[in-house]
C-alpha cells in the first residue's frame, strides 16, 4: 500500500525536511506572481493545479536583490546560464531528469541539514520537497566572481522563498551555493549550499564537527531509505513513497 511521505517517514525525518526552508527572513507573501508557463506545472503532480508557481530568477526583476556575501557580481556564460537554470527546476519543486543529467552519479550535495554522498541520495532529497512545500520561489540569483572558485566550477548567491503546507509558512533562505564541476565533462561533482554564507561543518573542524556530518549523512541515508528517487518526469503517476 502506498501512502504519502508524511505518514511514511518518522517525524524527526520529516521535521528534518521542513528546516530547509529555515532562513533569517520569514515574510508574508505580498502578493502571489502567476506562472502557469514554467515546466513545473505540467511535470509536478503535485503543484499541477496551484497557479503559485515559482517566478523566473533569471529576469531582470531580480537584479540589485539578495546579499553577495562580499564578492562582486559577474555575467555568467550562456553554459552556466543554462545549467543554472536546469537545476533551479530542484529548487523549484520540479525534480526533473533535465536538471539531475548535470550532476555525476558520485556527485555530493551538502547543506546544513544532510550530505548525500550519490546521485541516488541527491534525487532523494529534492524530490522530497513537494511533499512539505507547496511552492517554493526564487526571489534573486546572482553569479559570484570569486577568485577562488576557477572554471567550469562556479558560485552563485540564491534568495529562495519556501511555502510550507503546515499553516501557510513562509520562510526565505539566502544562500552562497558552489558548484564543483569535473573540467572533463563539466558535470556537477560537488553541490555546496551554505545558508546566509556560513560554512557548512565537517569532519575537518574537530569533534563536534564529526558529530555534525555524521548526522547530516544519517539524515541523507534515511530519506533516500523512503522517498522515490526516479525524477517526477519519468514517474507514471504521482510521485509514492517508497514502500
Amino acid at each position: 500500500m502506498s501512502f504519502t511521505l508524511t505518514r511514511a517517514l518518522p517525524r524527526t525525518i520529516t521535521n528534518t525536511l521542513r528546516l530547509r526552508a529555515t532562513a533569517t527572513t520569514v515574510r508574508t507573501m505580498s502578493s502571489n506572481p502567476s506562472n502557469t508557463s514554467n515546466p513545473a506545472v505540467a511535470t509536478n503532480p503535485d503543484i499541477k493545479n496551484n497557479p503559485d508557481i515559482s517566478n523566473n530568477p533569471m529576469k531582470s526583476e531580480t537584479e540589485g536583490r539578495g546579499p553577495q556575501f562580499g564578492l562582486a557580481e559577474r555575467q555568467p556564460t550562456d553554459e552556466e546560464k543554462k545549467v543554472m537554470e536546469d537545476v533551479l527546476n530542484l529548487y523549484q519543486l520540479n525534480p526533473v531528469s533535465q536538471a539531475y543529467q548535470h550532476y555525476d552519479q558520485k556527485a555530493v550535495f551538502s547543506d546544513p541539514i544532510g550530505i548525500a554522498q550519490n546521485l541516488e541520495e541527491i534525487k532523494a532529497q529534492f524530490n522530497a520537497m513537494p511533499k512539505i512545500f507547496s511552492a517554493s520561489y526564487t526571489r534573486a540569483l546572482k553569479f559570484l566572481d570569486n577568485p577562488e572558485i576557477k572554471a567550469p566550477s562556479f558560485q552563485v548567491s540564491q534568495s529562495q522563498e519556501y511555502h510550507l503546507k503546515v499553516a501557510g509558512i513562509v520562510k526565505t533562505t539566502d544562500s552562497q551555493i558552489t558548484f564543483i564541476r569535473d573540467p572533463a565533462t563539466n558535470l556537477i561533482l560537488r553541490h555546496e549550499e551554505e545558508w546566509r554564507g556560513e560554512k557548512n561543518q565537517v569532519s575537518d573542524d574537530g569533534f563536534i564537527g564529526k558529530l555534525h556530518e555524521m548526522r547530516k549523512k544519517f539524515t541523507a541515508q534515511t530519506v533516500n531509505a523512503f522517498v522515490d528517487s526516479t525524477p517526477y518526469d519519468q514517474q507514471s503517476d504521482k510521485p509514492q513513497s517508497k514502500q
